[in-house]
């Protein structure tokens, strides 16, 4: 479940964005940032460069002889490693976090996981109102975040079992789609694009940035493809009063609007 081809498309990416830089490491590396680097000065008007340094010492440590290929193998094998580690973990975490969750996650853009964040804070803690630590693992929120931890944590949830509520107002046209079942995983990307800008597509974005295919599309294909139910369930909190909860296919059918009625696993 670690979804090796997209590790492989970052290590790729991260790679590329380190190599134009390891000449310049090799070659400047003692002559200049070993007797600058403490300089706050030169530190200041050469940030770039200096955070290139710091990330290639993180990655492979001082360049010690080593040629640019070497470097270059040595870039992709570090970031490698710590991509799949940092994977593994964020799996791993996601699992117990759903379990003290009550298999409930939370999926959305960042903004609006963030507004859902602010309301949880404001709720008082009191009967069997899950502590405030335990909701808030219900999103994904990691310094360390990569399209593969993304993944990771889909998988995890998924792999508990987890109810995802989705925070993010897909529109009626997206969320009746998902709710009758009309988008498939074979022709999912191209029934977005079809319905031009939404959440899940931007398509003035280009894909060194991220784009077309928005993050939470991704994670809802992975849903699509775990064979999971979208069901509509209103909320307070969820921007425009809208929401949608994508249930395990051995969970129950929730009653339409009754939200008193349990949505995950016992």
């Amino acid at each position: 479940m670690l979804h090796p081809a997209k590790i492989e498309d970052e290590v790729r990416r991260l790679a590329a964005q380190a190599e134009s830089d390891i000449a310049t490491y090799i070659a400047e590396y003692d002559t200049t940032w070993q007797k600058n680097r403490e300089n706050y000065k030169w530190v200041a008007a050469n940030d770039e460069l200096n955070d290139s340094f710091e990330r290639l010492e993180n990655l492979v440590g001082p360049p010690g002889g080593r040629s640019e290929a070497a470097l270059k193998t040595a870039v992709e094998e570090a970031v490698r490693a710590d991509l799949t580690a940092t994977s593994s973990q964020t799996m791993a975490d996601t699992r117990t976090t759903a379990l003290n969750a009550k298999r409930k996650l939370v999926l959305g853009r960042t903004g609006d996981t963030h507004l859902w964040a602010e309301y949880q804070r404001d709720k008082p803690e009191k009967g069997d109102r899950l502590p405030l630590s335990a909701r808030m693992g219900r999103r994904l929120n990691t310094a360390k975040w990569s399209v593969p931890v993304n993944y990771a944590f889909m998988d995890g949830g998924i792999a508990e079992r987890a109810a995802f509520k989705i925070v993010t107002d897909l529109g009626p046209r997206i969320e009746g789609m998902l709710i009758t079942g009309q988008l498939r995983p074979d022709t999912f990307w191209q029934e977005i694009e079809k319905l031009g800008d939404s959440q899940l597509w931007a398509g003035t974005k280009p894909s060194d940035e991220g784009g077309p295919k928005a993050m939470l599309g991704h994670e809802i294909l992975q849903l699509i493809e775990s064979d999971y139910r979208f069901y509509g369930r209103k909320s307070t909190y969820a921007r425009g009063n809208a929401r949608l909860v994508a249930l395990h296919p051995d969970g129950p059918v929730p009653a339409a609007g009754d939200k008193t009625q349990p949505i995950t696993l016992p």
